[in-house]
């Protein structure tokens, strides 16, 4: 599976996540995907792989996430073009 993430209005970066079992996604060097925002926490998100399939979950809690224009409030599985 291939996560992209807006980078700017008109450019996306492009990440694989088949080489791991979880992602980290944050500010700090040492996250998988590091994004360099203000509004991302060092430990934000985190993407696990089970049973083939992706899942995306704040990873304390007390980060926000937003998900086709929802706000997660648990742990979701992924699909295409989410």
């Amino acid at each position: 599976m291939v996560l992209s993430i807006e980078k700017d209005s008109d450019k996306w970066n492009t990440f694989n996540l088949s080489k791991k079992d979880e992602i980290v996604i944050g500010r700090n060097k040492d996250c998988d995907i590091v994004l360099d925002s203000v509004i991302i926490a060092n430990y934000h998100a985190k993407i696990v792989k089970r049973d083939e399939c992706y899942y995306l979950d704040n990873y304390d809690k007390s980060g926000g996430i937003i998900i086709d224009n929802k706000i997660l409030n648990e742990e979701v599985r992924l699909r295409d073009k989410d």
